[in-house]
This record gives C-alpha cells, structure tokens and sequence, in this order.
C-alpha cells in the first residue's frame, strides 16, 4: 500500500527549470510506474500469500493423506518471486520504451506564447506494456479473489478473506475503470 502511494509524490515532479522540482521529469515519470507496480506486487503477494497459506493449513491439510508444511518458507518465497518477477518486467519495459515526460502547447497563440501541458506519455510499445502489465495484475487479483472464495468456510479470524475480498473487488473495479477515465480525459487540460 505505502509503497505504490509514493507513485502519487510522482506527479508533482515537472520539467520547469526554475521550480523546485525541476529534476530529470522523465525519471520520475518511470519511477511512478515502478512505484506503483512494485506496491503492487508486495501487497498482493503479501494478501495471496497469506490467504493461500490459510487455505493449506486449514482446508488442505489432510487430505488425500497429504501432510501440508507449516513453514512459512514456501510463502515467502513466492512472494519474492512474484515481486522479482515485476522488477525483470518493469526492468525490460524501462529499457525497450520507457514512459517520458512530453510538454506540448494546449492553444494555439498567433503571438508565439501558449498554454502548455506537461505529462507523462509513452509510444505504442509503453502502451502494450501497461495493458500486459495490467491485464496481468487483474488476473492476478482474480486469482486471489478465487482463493478467497475457496477459504470462506474458514472462521473470519484465521483468513480475513471477507475482509481481503473487498479490497480485492475495489482493486478490480479501480483497474477497470481507471483506464476508460484516462482515456476520456487524455486531451483535456
């Protein structure tokens, strides 16, 4: 949670050189994404880990004459993996099309002076990139949605999947309709 907040710190970041934030624009535009991947990833892994940990202590354990490990080992390992797993994505897309900070005029001013947008934008490549990676974090928070649905059997204080599956299906709805927002809204300044 903390950690993609930080994405927010991003925005206020431009290109002016006379402002106080006046660092490399373009940086900060990628580090945004990374912020918001990573948060990502360490809260979601975190929640799937915790609930799939649940789900094979408690509903697992037992059965087809299967003994389930009580080690928290196993978890954790899948919660690096699955954060490693974004930083070699987020690796790949910095290198192949990073996002750049783009200043463009907003009117056209017969005088040579004009109001000017600055934003974060990317080519086609950056596109395809944000809608894998997005398509892959909804998948991923389905996933855990299903697993939340598998343990709710399990009393409320040992999962708090009740709790877990409202924050995943806000996440989904955030998912779904952030991009059409970013959409009807990408020309307006």
């Amino acid at each position: 949670g903390f950690v993609s907040s930080l994405a927010v710190v991003e925005v206020a970041f431009d290109d002016n050189p006379h402002g106080y934030y006046s660092i490399n624009a373009d940086f900060h535009c990628m580090a945004g994404v990374w912020f918001h991947a990573i948060g990502f990833s360490l809260t979601v892994s975190a929640l799937y880990g915790k609930i799939y940990r649940t789900k094979r202590l408690i509903v697992d354990n037992g059965q087809n004459g299967l003994r389930v490990s009580r080690s928290i080992l196993p978890h954790l390992q899948n919660m690096a993996t699955k954060v490693g797993l974004e930083f070699l994505y987020l690796t790949v897309w910095s290198v192949a099309a990073p996002v750049k900070y783009e200043r463009k005029c907003a009117d056209d001013n017969p005088e040579g002076f004009c109001e000017s947008i600055g934003r974060c934008e990317g080519d086609v490549v950056a596109l395809v990139f944000t809608a894998v990676m997005l398509g892959g974090h909804f998948l991923y928070l389905c996933n855990l949605l299903y697993l939340c649905y598998a343990v709710r059997n399990v009393p409320q204080e040992f999962a708090e999947h009740k709790w877990t599956s409202a924050a995943t299906i806000s996440a989904m709805e955030a998912m779904v309709i952030m991009p059409l927002v970013v959409t009807l809204t990408w020309q307006d300044p």
